[in-house]
């Protein structure tokens, strides 16, 4: 059952819908004013004398929404959430956009913290052209007086003039509980301590049924209705188009979900299609290409981002430069690199491009060279000349930085382009045209479309929600096209599972990674003593699996091509922890770091025994495990005992830079790096400047360009004190330390070797950091000192490599 309002600032007024879907269901309409001087009701509030409404006759639009930036804060236009406080809802944004004036962004977004998170960006359009934009976001407001609302980010929009029409914001309320139809006295079978077991067969079930092994539910949902603490629910082999919350069981009576023994179980909330193929030609690429009308399935359907499955992988939108038929691939996918003449308006590629790309997106990865890969910035396509796209919308993040702008493109920078027809030309490729609701698609098989299982995307990415539960066990299954939702929960376990293709997106920014966070993520866990072990995780556009909370456990996971949106999108995304613990889990192939902190509050949290390979894949500037925090004490955190392989794969451009081991970043304090081993990237271990009680010690760096880096900003004068660094072993690298920043007052840029030991950061001794015993030398295929190397690093001579990494690789039967 879902619930639907709609909210319309159409022409002079806002629209108001409610509908509930069922048999005989009315729908009402309330329209309110939005003239200046009009008092604002059904849950609006605003501030009259901050917007207009205006006519814009030279562009044939009348009754536009005017907003000055300078005037824009969280009282402009807004809508109370406070009906759907502690209930999950999916906010669809649209609207064309207009600006004049300097350059800005402005906000739709929501006022819970610590987040804030974004249902819509409105970026930095080309002066006086109007774009469409449209967005999709899933949250649970849970704050006193949850509030939706326009803002500006960071005051950067004060100098612009925004114009709105067309703008509808749609809310749909998302019920998870299945309501049966007959209640039953009996159901499942009792067993040990008075426990049941319920049992689901899609294939031999009905829910008429009771739950037994011989009268089993059809529905997972529906099994749930019943659950109680101390329950197992038993699913046997089928693909379950579903999407259910679980209840809360008891300490010593959890609620288990599982697949009966040998079974193969398959849970998706994506939408299956059986529609009327036709082929779209007969001659060239057209014979190969087949077109239906899927607008039966629109109304459930991810529309912003649309995502077709065959057999459970996911298919490419269509793009250019082509890539390989499944977005399994995405890591080895070679971008064209932007030419001469890109600048924040226009994209200059490598060949000609076909002129019919009107509206299709373009991604590219922007900064100068040292600023480059922070995240993949999008605009549509506003006209197309030969080998020169202009782009609606300027691609700058107006971020302060003394050395350049990340958000800017540049000659070199990686990019592609994707979501028009005429791109449409290779094997595994799909493209939905939302004005007329057809789908084309180009299978990777020869045939009919239909000889295989297509899903699409449906608009919410939660299979299974279990917030606020305890005591919840699930186990032994697998689900494509969402995740699992287990928000402040406590004492449960997620074992023996495969999420792949949790979250599909593309999106601009480098400050992504905000609004992606717990919020947004379709595999997120929140709460305390939660275990988490031997599980997959990807391939996904977003995180792999968010974690906050205190005592949970992270181990014997393996997670694998994630973040292919290519922003601040990592393999495990930690908020804040104490006592977290990560360990002997494999981490392979990211598109930026594959363990990363952020927030403000953790304490003793363990990264251990893990392996790490090919990270920074389609971004730079990161590490396998990095903090990206703002004076954050860690409070005795410690890195210990992982493997990490740097990798050789990257991308052409500015993306072959930039890839460190263990990089501690921002001011962050009492952390402890030792024992650690990194192989290649660009340097080893990295911290950039001040980071009292920061400890690195008894690292091993083997073929890195540098073994030692830090970094300083000007304000913070190269103060290493209180930092130390000993007892490292550096082999085969260029140099041993590298250093950029600012020494008593002046920029400096350096790469030099060790002295004694020790590390010249600075030329100030109280701003030096304490270090000694760090040195070169040879080791063993066991990373043991030989020959007259000292016996320092992460192995001792004589000393046996500590085991990293899962037990199981990807692929083996799970249970």
């Amino acid at each position: 059952m879902r619930k639907f309002i709609l909210l319309a600032l159409a022409p002079m007024a806002i629209v108001f819908f409610t509908s509930q879907q069922s048999p005989g269901t009315s729908v009402q309409e309330v329209r309110v004013s939005t003239a200046r001087n009009t008092t604002p009701v059904n849950g609006f509030r605003s501030n009259a004398a901050n917007y207009e409404i205006v006519n814009l006759p030279q562009d044939g639009r009348t009754n536009v929404i005017k907003i000055n930036g300078k005037d824009c804060n969280w009282n402009v236009i807004g809508y109370s959430l406070a009906a759907h406080r502690g209930k999950t809802i999916t906010i669809r944004f649209s609207a064309d956009i207009m600006r004049t004036g300097a350059g800005g962004t402005l906000l739709w977004q929501y006022n819970n913290e610590p987040d804030y998170p974004q249902v819509a960006q409105v970026d930095n359009a080309v002066p006086g052209v109007w774009y469409s934009i449209s967005r999709t976001l899933t949250i649970t407001p849970a704050n006193r007086e949850p509030f939706l609302y326009l803002t500006t980010w960071e005051n950067n929009a004060v100098n612009t003039t925004y114009y709105f029409d067309n703008l509808n914001i749609t809310i749909t309320e998302l019920t998870w509980d299945y309501t049966p139809a007959t209640t039953l006295a009996t159901v499942g079978e009792t067993g040990s301590n008075n426990t049941r077991n319920l049992y689901v067969s899609a294939g031999n079930g009905s829910d008429s049924g009771n739950g037994t092994q011989a009268r089993p539910f059809q529905k997972i949902a529906h099994a749930m209705h019943y659950v109680k603490p101390g329950d197992t629910v038993l699913v046997d082999s089928s693909t379950y188009h579903e999407r259910f919350r679980i209840p809360a069981g008891a300490a010593g009576r959890p609620v288990t979900l599982t697949a009966m023994p040998g079974s193969e179980v398959i849970i998706t909330p994506t939408i299956p299609i059986a529609p009327q193929w036709r082929q779209l030609g007969t001659r060239g690429v057209d014979r190969n290409i087949w077109v239906a009308d899927i607008s039966e399935y629109v109304k459930d359907m991810e529309i912003d981002f649309p995502q077709l499955f065959a057999n459970r992988d996911s298919m490419v939108e269509a793009r250019y430069p082509n890539m390989g038929p499944s977005m399994s691939s995405i890591m080895d996918y070679k971008r064209d690199v932007a030419q001469r003449g890109t600048n924040k308006n226009t994209v200059v590629t490598s060949r000609n491009i076909p002129a019919d790309i009107i509206g299709a997106r373009v991604i590219i990865w922007t900064g100068q060279e040292g600023l480059a890969g922070w995240g993949a910035f999008e605009s549509p396509v506003r006209s197309v000349n030969g080998r020169t796209i202009t782009l609606e919308k300027e691609l700058t993040s107006y971020y302060d930085k003394d050395d350049g702008d990340p958000g800017l493109p540049c000659p070199g920078n990686p990019f592609y382009i994707t979501g028009a027809l005429a791109l449409l030309d290779a094997p595994g490729e799909y493209y939905f045209d939302k004005k007329t609701n057809l789908l084309y698609f180009y299978p990777p098989w020869n045939g009919r479309p239909d000889q295989h299982t297509l899903t699409m995307r449906y608009f919410n990415n939660i299979a299974i929600q279990a917030n606020n539960t305890s005591h919840v066990n699930i186990k032994n299954i697998t689900i494509y096209g969402g995740g699992i939702s287990m928000q402040n929960a406590r004492n449960n376990t997620i074992e023996n599972c495969r999420i792949n293709y949790a979250d599909h997106f593309y999106d601009s920014g480098w400050y992504k990674a905000k609004s992606a966070t717990i919020s947004e993520s379709a595999m997120v866990i929140t709460g305390n003593n939660n275990r988490i072990s031997r599980n997959e995780f990807g391939p996904t556009a977003g995180h792999g699996i968010v974690l906050e909370g205190d005592d949970n456990v992270f181990t014997n996971n393996i997670v694998h091509t994630v973040g292919y949106s290519g922003n601040f999108l990592v393999g495990v995304c930690i908020y804040n922890s104490k006592r977290l613990e990560i360990s002997h889990n494999t981490f392979i192939d990211a598109s930026r770091d594959h363990v990363h902190f952020s927030d403000l509050v953790y304490e003793r949290c363990i990264v251990r025994n893990n392996y790490f390979e090919n990270h920074c894949i389609l971004g730079s500037d990161s590490g396998a495990i990095f903090t990206l925090t703002a004076g954050t004490d860690f409070g005795g955190t410690e890195i210990y005992n992982n493997f990490i392989v740097s990798g050789d794969k990257g991308d052409f451009g500015t993306m072959q830079k930039l890839r460190f081991g263990l990089y501690t970043d921002n001011y962050n304090s009492n952390m402890i790096v030792r024992n650690n081993i990194v192989i290649g990237g660009h340097t080893g271990l990295v911290i950039n400047l001040p980071n009292p009680g920061t400890q690195f010690y008894n690292n091993t760096v083997v073929g890195a360009r540098h073994g030692f880096g830090s970094y300083s900003k000007p304000v913070d004068n190269a103060d290493a004190s209180n930092v130390t660094v000993k007892d490292n072993l550096f082999v085969n690298i260029r140099q041993d330390i590298s250093y950029w920043g600012t020494e008593n007052g002046s920029q400096a840029s350096y790469s030099s070797n060790f002295i004694n030991g020790t590390i010249p950061v600075t030329q100030r001794p109280e701003g030096r950091m304490t270090s000694s015993g760090n040195a070169r030398g040879t080791v063993d295929a066991q990373y043991r000192p030989t020959g007259r190397t000292p016996d320092i690093g992460a192995i001792p001579r004589g000393g046996a490599m500590f085991p990293y990494g899962a037990d199981w690789k990807v692929g083996e039967r799970y249970y």
